[in-house]
């Protein structure tokens, strides 16, 4: 299977018609259409229904576009890689990280300013995520680098360990009876409206519910992003139970936070794959990251 085809497969998959496609990758429609065919022949599905001009993925290549799209991605960073393997200033080419949303990304935000002084030609992809999608991505090879956040299993990952925590509590207004509180207490759950991220309940593993000791919780909503979240937590939907550090609950907010009681801090560490061939911009980072770390 070539990368060829599958660029062309994607291109179809995304423009729905073979004409268009043909124009974008600059080649004849029955080339296309011949490649296409190919590729069906060759892994032994349907990809297609052929209706009018339209070309509309069946289930299968449904499944094989996200697969394709993996492939094609690793195929065009490992070739970037190989391309701009050059020396001191001239090292060019993409890192990816991916992970949560922390305040610990403040050591990793240090780490790429120093790295875009000495080395300009070298970019950064960043992508939030949760634990499960992080460990996939990097297993898969989409991703350099992961941000772990506990209580991850990091057995399998090369790591290292970020000098700072993140704490656990509720955002909420500061007009709620809570706010009163320097802490939020297992007891100040019960009946409490709660939003909480997806991401958390996902994990059931996380330290969250062994805190609240497994009490039945009133969740109104799930959250993906913490910044619409606190819109919510702003019209008064509920509080939202979350890192600190992520929005701004200063004095001009409606705003504020309460960690929990007994204290819950996660750690966080930077992972990556065991034994695998590290492209120069990631050896670079890796080596401005554990400077950074000596300085905290």
């Amino acid at each position: 299977m070539e990368i060829r085809a599958l660029k062309y497969f994607l291109a179809v998959a995304d423009t729905g018609s073979l004409t268009k496609a043909a124009e974008i990758l600059h080649t004849t429609q029955p080339n296309l259409t011949r490649q296409i065919k190919n590729l069906e022949f060759e892994i032994g599905q349907i990809l297609f229904q052929r209706e009018q001009k339209r070309m509309i993925l069946t289930e299968e290549g449904l499944f094989f576009k996200k697969r394709a799209e993996e492939i094609v991605n690793i195929y065009d960073k490992n070739e970037a890689a190989i391309l701009n393997y050059k020396k001191d200033k001239e090292i060019s080419g993409t890192i990816y990280i991916g992970g949560a949303e922390t305040y610990a990304f403040s050591v990793i935000a240090k780490v790429i300013k120093k790295i875009q002084k000495d080395y300009p030609l070298i970019k950064f992809d960043i992508h939030s995520g949760s634990i499960t999608e992080t460990e996939e991505d990097i297993d898969k090879g989409l991703i350099d680098f992961g941000i772990l956040l506990e209580p991850a299993s990091i057995t399998k990952y090369n790591t290292i360990r970020l000098p700072l925590y993140d704490t656990w509590g509720l955002l909420m207004r500061k007009d709620c009876p809570l706010a009163q509180k320097e802490f939020v207490e297992p007891n100040d759950f019960k009946d409490l409206p709660l939003l909480i991220s997806r991401h958390v309940e996902d994990e059931m593993k996380n330290p969250v519910f062994d805190w609240i000791n497994n009490k039945s919780l009133n969740i109104v909503c799930h959250y993906n992003l913490l910044y619409n979240a606190s819109i919510l937590v702003k019209e008064g939907v509920g509080c939202a139970l979350c890192l600190e550090k992520l929005v701004s609950t200063d004095e001009s907010s409606e705003l504020t936070f309460r960690p929990l009681k007994p204290t819950l801090l996660s750690s966080l560490d930077i992972a990556y794959k065991k034994f695998q061939i590290l492209s120069r911009p990631a050896i670079i980072f890796l080596d401005y990251l554990k400077k950074e770390i000596k300085n905290y």
